[in-house]
C-alpha cells in the first residue's frame, strides 16, 4: 500500500515529549474534521452533504456515543450504520463496507455489542475486538471506532496515519490492532492523557501538518545551538580568559 501523506506529519509528532505540543494538536482536532470534510465527494445523502455528514458525525462520535452505549449497554444497527458512515469519511471510503454492515440483523447486532460491551469492562481488548467482529463487515478498524468511544483510556480508533506511523504499514488484522494500541496506551501513559485523546492528536498533525497542527506550542525537543550562538560564546570565553 502506498504510504498515507499524513503518516510523515504523525512520526514528528510521535518524536515529541511535551505534553503543551500533544494538548494543542488534540485542541486542534475539530479544524483537522473540517480540512478532512473539504476532500470528499458526492451528492447529498438524507439531505446532507458529505461534508457536513462527516462534521456532524463526528461531533456525535465524539460527544454522545460513549455516554449512550453506557446508558444502553450496547449498540443499535442504527447507531453502527452511523458509526460506520463516520468511519469511511473519517479514514478511506469503502462503500462495501457500508453496504455490507447494513446486513447485520438488528438482534444480531444487539446481541454481539452487548457481550463484547461487556468484556470491555473488564475483560481484554482482544477479546472485547473479537466480540464486535462477529458482526458481518465488522473488523479490527470499526471494532475500535466503538470501543474508543465506549472507553478512550483503553482503546484508541485504528485510524490510517497513526498506525501506519507506528506500525510501518497499514495491515487492518487484530494482531496489528493489538500492538498498535499498546503502543498508543505508552505514549499516552508518558503524556497522562487518554489513549484515544493521543490518537485525536495524531490525525491532527496527519490532516493539518505538524506545524499548523501544534500551532506555537514550545516544543520538548532540545535545540542544537547554532553557528552563531556557538561562537558567541566561545568570544565571550576569550574576553573572560
Amino acid at each position: 500500500m502506498a504510504p498515507r501523506p499524513g503518516t510523515i506529519h504523525v512520526k514528528k509528532l510521535l518524536k515529541e515529549s511535551s505534553k503543551a505540543v500533544w494538548l494543542k494538536a488534540l485542541e486542534r482536532y475539530p479544524d483537522a474534521i473540517k480540512a478532512k470534510a473539504k476532500t470528499l465527494k458526492g451528492g447529498k445523502t438524507g439531505g446532507r452533504s458529505p461534508a457536513k455528514a462527516l462534521i456532524e458525525n463526528d461531533k456525535w462520535w465524539r460527544t454522545d456515543f460513549g455516554p449512550i452505549m453506557k446508558r444502553q449497554g450496547h449498540v443499535t444497527k442504527e447507531q453502527l450504520v452511523r458509526l460506520m458512515e463516520w468511519k469511511l469519511s473519517h479514514g478511506k471510503m469503502r462503500f462495501s463496507l457500508m453496504k455490507g454492515v447494513q446486513g447485520n440483523s438488528a438482534d444480531s447486532v444487539l446481541s454481539c455489542s452487548t457481550q463484547a460491551l461487556k468484556i470491555a469492562e473488564k475483560g481484554s481488548v482482544k477479546d472485547a475486538v473479537n466480540a464486535f467482529c462477529k458482526l458481518r463487515y465488522v473488523g479490527p478498524a470499526t471494532a475500535s471506532g466503538i470501543l474508543s468511544a465506549y472507553d478512550p483510556s483503553k482503546f484508541c480508533m485504528m485510524s490510517d496515519e497513526p498506525l501506519e506511523a507506528i506500525m510501518g504499514d497499514r495491515k487492518y488484522t487484530l494482531k496489528y490492532y493489538l500492538e498498535y494500541n499498546e503502543a498508543m496506551l505508552a505514549v499516552a501513559a508518558k503524556l497522562s492523557m487518554r489513549v484515544e485523546e493521543a490518537e485525536m492528536a495524531c490525525y491532527s498533525a496527519a490532516w493539518l501538518g505538524f506545524k499548523e497542527a501544534i500551532g506555537g506550542a514550545e516544543s520538548g525537543k532540545k535545540k542544537r545551538p547554532s553557528p552563531v550562538d556557538e561562537s558567541s560564546g566561545n568570544e565571550k570565553k576569550k574576553r573572560r580568559k
